[in-house]
């Protein structure tokens, strides 16, 4: 399935099941899920002691963020698609022009 029907999936479910579309409480909602999912990398690192391995939890917030985003994207009219490719190339740029994907100098 492509980006574009997980786009529309996640759009579809949240029209369907009520949840609050506007785009500023999804960023809150985006928000908290990358909160979530930061300290599941945390625990399952042990605070970076240990490497990481993917776990069930790992998993549910990752699809969680993963979500969030897709219908923000979808709110704002964003092509999820278009909007990956070009952070790609954003990348891939800076990667070649600097040696990092790093905003900074």
């Amino acid at each position: 399935m492509s980006i574009k029907k997980y786009q529309k999936m996640a759009s579809k479910f949240a029209a369907e099941s009520k949840f609050n579309l506007d785009p500023c409480i999804r960023m809150v909602a985006a928000s908290e899920e990358l909160g979530e999912l930061a300290k599941e990398v945390l625990v399952a690192t042990d605070y970076g002691t240990k490497s990481l391995e993917t776990n069930d939890k790992l998993l549910e917030e990752v699809g969680d963020v993963l979500f969030e985003l897709l219908l923000i994207a979808d709110l704002t009219g964003v092509s999820a698609t278009e909007a990956f490719f070009f952070a790609m190339g954003k990348m891939s740029g800076r990667v070649k022009e600097k040696g990092h994907a790093g905003s900074r100098n």
